[in-house]
């Protein structure tokens, strides 16, 4: 399957809310846990994000839910709880 990667400006609003991310979530771990590496840094800095885009996977993930949701458009929960 073939798949598209975008590259993703660091000035974006995107980019910022990773960056934010990676500092509240794994940063502080990595950064201050010699023992889980032995890589030593004092900085975990998102320097690039890559939007990854495969529109076959898109195609049946909307095709699924299409499918899904038009076969429930009938069913009420209501009539089958006696």
């Amino acid at each position: 399957m073939d798949y598209y990667e975008i590259n993703v400006s660091s000035s974006s609003k995107e980019f910022k809310w990773a960056q934010q991310m990676l500092k509240d979530t794994i940063a502080n771990y990595h950064t201050h846990n010699p023992s889980n590496h032995k890589v030593t840094f004092s900085n975990l800095e998102l320097t690039r994000l890559v939007r990854v885009q495969n529109p076959a996977l898109w195609l049946r993930f909307f095709l699924f839910f299409f499918f899904f949701f038009s076969f429930l458009k009938g069913f009420n929960p209501k009539n089958k709880i006696k």
